[in-house]
């Protein structure tokens, strides 16, 4: 599946909402999401607005709804240099447009 989010301009995080009172903060905490993937919402500080981002990950909707219900907190935030397998920020060309 994909998902949409932002990337916080000042520390580099990728951020996405897994449901929809999913409230994610990057490391640095000047940017958040929140409304998981039907409805986008998301706040940053005075800085640099984010960058919106597309990351395909491993499974579908219901089960990253379940990631967030149950506090795995497997998905939703990649920092800056981390290596997930789960997890692929989907280049700009390939992004497309998102649903929002």
């Amino acid at each position: 599946m994909r998902a949409y989010g932002v990337k916080c301009a000042d520390c580099q995080t990728i951020i996405y909402s897994r449901a929809g009172h999913d409230f994610r903060y990057c490391t640095c905490g000047n940017t958040y999401v929140d409304g998981g993937q039907g409805k986008f919402g998301g706040r940053w500080g005075f800085h640099r607005k984010p960058k919106r981002v597309a990351v395909d990950i491993l499974i579908e909707l219901p089960e990253l709804r379940e990631d967030w219900n149950h506090r795995r907190d497997l998905y939703g935030k990649i920092p800056k240099g981390t290596l997930d397998l789960r997890q692929r920020v989907v280049p700009d060309d390939e992004m497309g447009p998102s649903p929002d």
